[in-house]
């Protein structure tokens, strides 16, 4: 009789055992859209008020002018748009968080990448020639920062990175730029809503360029300690 033959490795599905940072995060951004969302008309101006990114105008700010950068991801224009976001934190947070790490420095840097990707992303925005005032409201850029995080861990081969000028991570990166840019030339509609394709590929960027300093630096400093 002949032995069984060993099985092949379980592969863990990507929403199993997310990283309680990750949770986290998701928790707060649809704790704060559902209030808003759900909220009076006045709570509703009041939230974009403090928190939007304006662009092409400049109301009065009651938080100041940087706090919009990082409010901004905690406010929806609808239930699609907020559940489409929320699936993207969890989809590309659970590869970044967990190489970044499951201890107190790995969920410090896995918000810092989350939220100067974001920031990154309304820099873009108001850094782009318009013709028409607009708002930026959405956890998009973030999104679009976790998968420019996501493309090293998914091209890794073992515990090293990939370089970032690497064919593996652009390869990757690739159909993300391709499919904003198509976004671009449809006038910045899909599906007859209004993307941020701008805020998209400043996320895209600032993730791609700032995760293999985080995992650098963590490596570095968790080696020596």
């Amino acid at each position: 009789m002949n032995d069984p033959s060993p099985s092949a490795p379980r592969r863990e599905p990507i929403f199993n055992n997310v990283p309680a940072v990750v949770v986290g995060l998701a928790t707060a951004i649809l704790a704060a859209s559902v209030v808003v969302l759900l909220g009076s008309e006045s709570l509703q101006n009041q939230a974009v008020n403090a928190g939007a990114i304006f662009i092409g105008e400049t109301p009065p700010r009651p938080l100041g002018p940087a706090a919009p950068f990082v409010l901004h991801t905690f406010l929806h224009g609808g239930w699609a748009h907020l559940l489409m976001n929320l699936a993207g934190v969890i989809a590309f947070g659970v590869a970044a968080a967990r190489r970044l790490g499951d201890d107190l420095f790995g969920a410090a840097a896995f918000l810092i990448l989350f939220f100067a990707a974001a920031a990154a992303g309304g820099f873009a925005e108001i850094a782009t020639p318009r013709s028409e005032p607009a708002i930026l409201i959405g956890a998009s850029g973030g999104v679009f920062g976790l998968i420019g995080a996501a493309v090293y861990v998914l091209g890794a081969r073992g515990h090293r990175l990939p370089a970032p000028f690497s064919r593996r991570v652009l390869t990757m990166l690739a159909p993300w730029v391709v499919v904003n840019l198509v976004i671009a030339a449809l006038g910045g509609r899909f599906m007859g809503a209004q993307m941020a394709w701008v805020a998209h590929l400043g996320g895209l960027a600032a993730g791609w360029l700032l995760f293999p300093l985080l995992v650098a630096i963590l490596d570095q400093k968790r080696s020596s300690m």
